[in-house]
């Protein structure tokens, strides 16, 4: 008789598992993210795990590694083909359209599980949580100071040590214009 374990990335969360993953502290992490994210007036979202497998090769590209190796995709008894999300973005962006909210703001904050086919490497798993937060239809400038702001509180109530930030930032819209102009040049004779 074959031996039931889970599958192979995937763990189990429970009082006494690994010190680091063990459900209370996950609840912990998870509950000062919430309480966070709360005081910044984010509302949450909960979009479905299952998505249908165009709303991730519509965000990600058809060609990118997310869509190529890393996306658990099933067909469904109707022939459909859909997939775990990979990661928040895609399905909050599909809900706030198919809600008809893209012609507002919205600040929006999630926790959840994600899920990614690739062969685990150490510490990481294929079916993990993660959180995150997105900020739609609010002048540039003011949302990025309060990213950046929430982010320092993050790090400050899981007292994270030795931090590192990396900022990566178009600037304005004439340098992004620029930029974008300048990439388009160089890369037109690589089209092919």
């Amino acid at each position: 008789m074959k031996k039931i374990q889970s599958l192979s990335g995937m763990m189990d969360l429970f009082k006494g598992s690994d010190i680091s993953n063990s459900a209370e502290n996950i609840f912990k992490v998870e509950k000062a993210l919430k309480d966070i994210f709360i005081s910044y007036n984010f509302s949450e979202i909960r979009t479905p795990a299952l998505e249908e497998t165009d709303l991730f090769k519509r965000s990600a590209g058809d060609i990118s590694d997310i869509v190529n190796k890393e996306i658990y995709t099933f067909l469904d008894r109707n022939n459909k083909s859909i997939s775990l999300r990979p990661e928040g973005t895609a399905g909050v962006v599909r809900s706030i359209i198919e809600k008809k909210q893209d012609s507002t703001t919205n600040k929006f904050w999630y926790i959840g599980p994600m899920w990614r086919y690739e062969r685990p490497q150490k510490g990481r798993f294929r079916q993990f949580s993660q959180a995150g937060i997105e900020i739609l239809g609010y002048e540039e400038g003011n949302s990025e100071y309060e990213l950046m702001s929430l982010i320092c509180n993050i790090i400050n109530k899981l007292s994270i040590k030795k931090p590192t930030i990396k900022i990566n930032h178009l600037g304005n819209p004439k340098t992004k214009k620029e930029y974008c102009d300048a990439l388009v040049s160089y890369l037109r004779p690589y089209s092919n």
